[in-house]
């Protein structure tokens, strides 16, 4: 395939995600809020959206607020990770997650475990470089099939870590 871009593009990313660390009274306790904001227009949406928040290793237990329906925690004690999964997530809007982790024996470089934080998403219909397809021509000798007028538009992450 061959293309051309002319002038600037803008590269802005999907998301943005506002981290804060709290240490609690008794000492034993840390709060972690993560919001999550969707930079999408709003006629987009994620669909799929998956964060994985490593925790400390004497992580005992995590108990969690969310600030909307469609969203489920999960802790993987073997693996020492937060799983936050939205299965749809509009553009334009902002969701918070709070989360409150029981560490056992709290060090002071306790805090340092946390993070970094993984994003897996997928936004349909939505190319964050605005790249269009124009038009497209096919050379095919044989013509041994029928080309359908349609272009699937998918970003799909692949790495996308932010550090907390």
């Amino acid at each position: 395939m061959k293309y051309q871009a002319s002038g600037d593009l803008p590269s802005l990313l999907p998301f943005r995600l506002f981290p804060t660390v709290n240490d609690q009274d008794s000492g034993r306790d840390m709060e972690l809020v993560l919001k999550l904001r969707c930079d999408v227009p709003s006629t987009s949406h994620a669909v799929n959206v998956m964060v994985r928040v490593p925790v400390p290793k004497a992580t005992t237990s995590v108990s969690h607020q969310l600030s909307g329906p469609g969203q489920n925690v999960e802790f993987k004690a073997q693996e020492h990770v937060v799983a936050w999964s939205i299965k749809k997530f509009p553009g334009a809007t902002e969701l918070t997650a709070r989360f409150k982790l029981a560490v056992a024996n709290r060090t002071p470089s306790t805090r340092l475990e946390l993070g970094p934080v993984s994003l897996n998403f997928e936004l349909p219909m939505y190319i964050c470089s605005h790249l269009q397809i124009r038009f497209l021509r096919l050379f095919d000798h044989e013509q041994s099939y029928v080309a359908y007028r349609w272009v699937r538009y998918v970003t799909h992450s692949d790495s996308y870590v932010i550090r907390i």
